[in-house]
């Protein structure tokens, strides 16, 4: 018997071969898509956490003005705090005129946190001159090891040899001053030691430090203000370092993906199959009967129509997965590689995958053995009998009397045809709106990207042309430019800013701007920035926010080129 319901199984599939079929794709995009996201996502992180812990990592980076050693050794006593690593980072420039790289440079006296991965070339050391030069940015300049390059550091220009390209997990999501996205062309990074660029030890504005495990962000960031107290310009977190909270919510936003494009699929899938299967079934109401009449027991009838259910979404679901493992989580680490700086880059599968398939398959199972069942409740005489069509219940315009009275006869037709069929009805709501919030997300985003980059650079940014100067270095340069622009020009001058309430605080772009007519900045009350009106500060929504602060509140701001804290309203 085993072996006429085996053969009849394969004749089945044979003869319904589309719907079967529909099953095995639905089962496999929704895995696909879920797998290929999600893996990705999950190898980002468990790099990142690998190397994390491997080089190091710092928990805080502190911007830091005047700060001696016993400072230093004052934190080191805080129980919440591992180590410490003082530094001093400042900005270098290579190339010609037309062409000028900039490269943040780090003078470090020791390497006890956030490591560096060595490339090619020598270990880091301190012993010897010389540079260990970003890798990226070292072959997008075709540099190597062994080779020169003409750093200038604002004291004249000088050659270094370079040691070792590397990557630092400081500099993960860097991408230059005001970049969006990395140009390794023309930004980098470059790490030395005092012997190479004499720095004095008492000279360091940022200090690196790691907390003891079973302590909290909040307690490590108290001990640290109460121990540096206002030498503190600025302290951040990994979760808002811009050069590593880049790439945290990058692997996040990629699990939302996975989440929210698979959900669609997934309920598509279970509708699907509960509707195709649950027919198929019905269909066979008489040779379920013949079955029964021939003293088959019910086990194995309900063992054979399982198979229904199950087959078409393990296999597609398992092809699937492997497919989107194989090729989806590898294209999408393929377009993530260029932007962010990590040494690995390989996608991990979640059990994730094999719980959500291991689901579809429980669902269809369950799907053709209700169905089956619901049959065999009903004694054998009755289950040979043709099926009558049970009456269906009024649909919801019918409790309109007076609507569904005027109503053409072909539309009563329709209407209640499909108040019948309500899942396969569902089944086309779902795939129509899924549909389309995927069409409208992808067209809606490029949209308003070029409707943002128009307004921006048509109505709020109304110049031509922007030159960028150093006025300290070139005063004289700096001066005559201004007397030969006169008015037909407007200054900007930038810098990070540490923006602090009694919420919190964020470091951001401080813009301080003089008067002119190339800058329309707006403001939420469709006016735009009156920059002459009053002293205080204006602040972007999203720093308002994240602070949680409004129009006439009062903010601290402070940054390395101030003498001191401020304390200013925001307009």
């Amino acid at each position: 018997m085993f072996k006429i319901l085996l053969h009849k199984n394969l004749k089945d599939f044979k003869s319904n071969f589309s719907e079967f079929f529909s099953i095995f794709i639905l089962s496999l995009i929704s895995i696909l898509v879920f797998a290929g996201l999600y893996s990705a996502s999950n190898g980002m992180k468990h790099e990142f956490n690998s190397w994390a812990q491997s080089s190091k990592m710092a928990d805080e980076w502190v911007t830091v003005k005047g700060t001696n050693s016993n400072d230093i050794h004052k934190l080191l006593k805080k129980k919440s705090v591992n180590d410490v690593q003082k530094q001093y980072v400042f900005n270098s420039y290579t190339g010609s005129t037309k062409s000028k790289k900039m490269l943040q440079t780090v003078v470090i006296n020791n390497n006890k946190i956030s490591k560096p991965d060595i490339v090619s070339g020598k270990k880091i050391s301190f012993e010897t001159e010389g540079v260990w030069l970003d890798e990226e940015f070292a072959k997008s300049n075709k540099y190597h090891v062994g080779d020169y390059i003409e750093l200038d550091s604002g004291n004249g220009k000088e050659s270094f040899e370079i040691k070792g390209l590397v990557v630092s997990p400081n500099y993960i999501g860097y991408t230059g001053p005001n970049n969006i996205i990395s140009d390794h062309k023309k930004y980098g990074y470059v790490i030395t030691n005092t012997k190479t660029m004499p720095v004095s030890p008492k000279k360091f504005n940022q200090v690196l430090v790691t907390k003891n495990k079973g302590y909290s962000e909040e307690r490590l960031q108290k001990d640290t203000r109460n121990s540096l107290s206002t030498k503190v310009i600025s302290l951040v977190d990994r979760n808002s370092f811009n050069n590593v909270s880049k790439f945290i919510n990058k692997y996040k936003s990629i699990k939302k993906m996975a989440v929210m494009f698979s959900l669609i699929l997934f309920m598509l899938v279970l509708m699907v199959t509960q509707t195709t299967i649950s027919r198929l079934v019905s269909n066979q109401r008489n040779i379920i009967g013949l079955f029964r009449a021939l003293g088959l027991k019910k086990i194995s009838i309900v063992a054979h129509y399982s198979v229904y259910g199950v087959i078409s979404t393990f296999l597609g679901g398992l092809a699937g997965a492997f497919l989107g493992m194989e090729f989806i989580s590898k294209l999408i680490l393929s377009k993530q590689e260029p932007l962010f700086g990590i040494p690995v880059w390989q996608a991990r599968n979640s059990n994730l995958t094999w719980i959500i398939l291991g689901v579809l398959v429980l669902i269809s199972l369950m799907a053709s053995i209700w169905k089956v069942m619901q049959i065999l409740r009903s004694k054998t005489a009755e289950i040979l009998q043709k099926e009558t069509i049970a009456s269906s219940s009024k649909n919801i315009f019918e409790y309109f009397p007076n609507f569904w009275s005027n109503l053409r006869w072909n539309w009563k037709w329709v209407l209640r045809d499909k108040s019948r069929a309500r899942s396969k009805e569902l089944i086309g709501v779902i795939g129509i709106v899924g549909s389309l919030i995927l069409l409208i997300a992808s067209i809606g985003i490029q949209q308003s990207l070029n409707k943002t980059n128009h307004e921006t650079y048509t109505n709020v940014f109304q110049y031509k042309t922007e030159l960028k100067v150093s006025p300290l270095k070139h005063q004289e340069a700096f001066r005559n430019l201004k007397n030969k622009l006169g008015d037909d020009s407007q200054e900007i001058e930038q810098t990070a800013l540490n923006i602090r309430t009694s919420q919190g605080e964020v470091v951001n772009s401080g813009n301080i701007i003089s008067k002119g007519i190339y800058l329309k900045l707006p403001l939420e009350s469709n006016r735009t920035v009156d920059l002459q009106a009053k002293k205080g500060v204006y602040v972007t929504n999203f720093v308002a926010k994240k602070l949680h602060i409004k129009t006439g509140d009062n903010i601290e701001i402070n940054s390395a080129a101030m003498g001191n804290k401020k304390i200013v309203p925001i307009l």
